[in-house]
């Protein structure tokens, strides 16, 4: 994952992004083993949130070319904003319901803006142009919990998605 996430990223190039992490160690740790991106859920519910304040302690502790990634489900625009300010994060990733509308105003932000789509859910791969999103993490369906709670499926799936738009695989790797 580039820190711009744009198109430059040749095809073939594979970028890591770990998820999840709350806890300096582990974030070094990773960096550490060539991790190209870090992520931090703000989402309440799951398992994996991290607190903002915690966020920006492990955020100052990390190399300053690993991306940092947040990641919300329905968010306002102004929780999502100061969040990203605060914790001086270089990209938001969305896991919710979000609008195109949504994903167009948080790219005023300047932080590229990655939009979770489904194979099998909503939203759909299909509706991927609606979103004009920076990137699409793409997974096989909704779980428990938004995103793909780490179920496996056929990657090759994402195949022709990934001819036509940026894309991250995510789900169960």
């Amino acid at each position: 994952m580039k820190n711009n996430l744009s198109h430059e990223t040749p095809a073939n190039i594979c970028q890591i992004k770990i998820c999840g992490l709350t806890h300096i160690d582990e974030a070094l740790f990773c960096a550490e083993s060539g991790a190209d991106a870090i992520g931090f859920v703000f989402y309440r519910k799951s398992p994996r949130y991290v607190l903002p304040n915690q966020a920006r302690t492990i955020i100052a502790a990390l190399p300053r070319n690993i991306q940092t990634v947040g990641v919300f489900v329905d968010e306002s625009f102004n929780s999502i904003a100061e969040i990203v300010m605060n914790c001086g994060l270089k990209a938001i990733q969305l896991h919710g319901n979000e609008s195109p509308e949504d994903v167009e105003k948080l790219k005023s932000l300047g932080a590229p803006v990655i939009k979770s789509m489904y194979m099998k859910g909503d939203p759909s791969i299909e509706r991927a142009p609606l979103y004009n999103a920076s990137a699409y993490l793409v997974e096989c369906e909704k779980g428990i919990l938004p995103g793909g709670n780490a179920m496996t499926w056929k990657w090759e799936d994402a195949a022709g998605f990934g001819k036509h738009h940026p894309f991250i695989l995510a789900g169960g790797l």
